[in-house]
C-alpha cells in the first residue's frame, strides 16, 4: 500500500520538465489572447483546462496533474482576470473553477493510472504466456528421448549379455533419465497452471487418489514400501485429479528418495467438519533445512551431489493445493522422519 501511493506521487524530471513546458505553452496562448481580446478570462479558463488535462494524461500519477491544477488556477486569476495582475478571492466563480481544475486533474490521472495498470497486466500476461507456451513445448519435446531412454535403459539392466559393471552403468542412466522426466513432469504442471488458471475439478474419491498415486509410484520405483491407511468413513474431494495426484505422487516420491528409511512410507486420510488431510509420513531424517523456501517459492532449483533437483516438486505442489483452496503443512514427527499434508476444503454429502 505504501509503495502504491508512492508511486502515485513519484516526482520526476522527466514528468516536471514536460508540466513546464505545458503550462508555459498555456501562459503563453493565452497571454497572446490577452492582448487582443479584454475579457480573456473564459478562453484562459479554457485553455488551462486543457493544459491541466494534458499534465494529467502524459505524466505519471497524480502529482503534477494537481501542481498544475493548482498553479493554472492561480494565473488565470493573477493574470488574465480583472484586476489583472493582482491576486483576488472574491471574483464570483473562481472556487468553482478552481475546483474544477482539480477534478478534472484528479479524474484524468485517475482514468491515465488505469489505463496504463490495465496495460501493464497486458503485457505481463502475453509474457506468462509465451513463457508457458516455450516450458510445455521444450517439456514435450524432452519426454520423448527421456521415456525412450529408460525403455533402453531398463531393458539393458534385464539382459543377461552385461556384466555386472555395464548394469551399474545402465541403473545409473535409467536412475537420472527418471530424474529429468520427474522434472519434465513438474514444468508441465507449472506451465498448465500458468497458462490456464482453471481447474477441471470433479468430486473424487480419496481412497481412489491414493491407489493411481501408490500404482504410479511404484512403476517407478518397484521396491518402494508404502502402507496405506484409510478411514472406515468414505472420504471426497473436489478437485482436478491429474494435479492432485502429481501432488500426491510428489510427496511419496520425495519421502522415499530423501526420507532414505527403510520403514515403509505411510500414507493415510483424516479429516474433520471442514477439511480432509492426506498425509505421507516417512521415517527418515526429517526436515533438515527450512521447508517453507521449497514450499512457498514458484520455483526453486537445489543441486548437489544428494539431492538433486530438490524443491521443484514440493513448490509445484503447493502452488497446486493453493488453487484448490487448500495448503500443504510439513513438520518432523517426534519419533522420526517428517509428515507432509495436504489440506483441502471436504465435500459434504449433499454436494455430491
Amino acid at each position: 500500500m505504501k509503495n502504491k501511493i508512492k508511486n502515485t506521487f513519484k516526482f520526476s524530471i522527466k514528468d516536471f520538465m514536460l508540466t513546464v513546458i505545458i503550462v508555459s505553452i498555456a501562459f503563453l496562448i493565452c497571454y497572446i489572447i490577452h492582448n487582443f481580446i479584454s475579457d480573456s478570462q473564459s478562453y484562459s479558463s479554457l485553455l488551462f483546462l486543457l493544459a491541466i488535462f494534458l499534465v494529467s494524461r502524459f505524466t505519471k500519477g497524480y502529482l503534477f496533474g494537481l501542481i498544475a491544477a493548482v498553479v493554472g488556477s492561480f494565473i488565470v486569476n493573477y493574470a488574465f482576470t480583472a484586476p489583472y495582475f493582482e491576486l483576488s478571492f472574491s471574483i464570483p466563480g473562481y472556487i468553482i473553477t478552481f475546483v474544477i481544475m482539480l477534478l478534472v486533474s484528479i479524474l484524468t490521472s485517475v482514468l491515465t493510472t488505469k489505463v496504463v495498470e490495465e496495460e501493464e497486466i497486458k503485457i505481463a500476461a502475453e509474457k506468462e504466456k509465451m513463457k508457458s507456451n516455450f516450458l510445455r513445448s521444450v517439456s514435450h519435446d524432452l519426454r520423448t528421448p527421456l521415456t525412450t531412454i529408460l525403455g533402453n535403459s531398463n531393458e539393458l539392466i534385464k539382459s543377461n549379455k552385461l556384466t555386472e559393471d555395464d548394469k551399474k552403468t545402465a541403473t545409473i542412466i535409467h536412475d537420472e533419465a527418471e530424474t529429468l522426466l520427474g522434472m519434465v513432469e513438474n514444468v508441465l504442471s507449472i506451465s498448465r497452471i500458468n497458462s490456464e488458471l482453471k481447474l477441471n475439478t470433479r468430486i473424487e474419491l480419496v481412497e481412489e487418489i491414493f491407489e493411481n498415486a501408490v500404482h504410479e509410484l511404484k512403476g517407478r520405483y518397484p521396491d518402494v514400501k508404502i502402507l496405506v491407511q484409510i478411514p472406515e468413513k468414505i472420504l471426497f474431494v473436489n478437485v482436478d485429479s491429474k494435479l492432485i495426484l502429481q501432488v500426491v505422487l510428489n510427496l511419496l516420491e520425495n519421502a522415499y528418495i530423501h526420507g532414505k528409511s527403510e520403514l515403509p512410507i505411510t500414507l493415510y486420510a483424516t479429516y474433520d467438519k471442514k477439511y480432509v488431510y492426506m498425509n505421507v509420513k516417512d521415517f527418515g531424517v526429517g526436515i533438515i533445512e527450512d521447508v517453507n523456501k521449497y514450499l512457498n517459492e514458484s520455483v526453486y532449483f537445489n543441486v548437489d551431489s544428494q539431492n538433486k533437483y530438490q524443491g521443484i516438486g514440493l513448490s509445484v505442489s503447493n502452488t497446486i493445493v493453493k488453487l484448490h483452496g487448500g495448503i500443504i503443512i510439513a513438520k518432523n514427527n517426534d519419533d522420526s522422519g517428517s509428515t507432509f499434508t495436504i489440506k483441502l476444503p471436504a465435500v459434504n454429502q449433499n454436494e455430491k
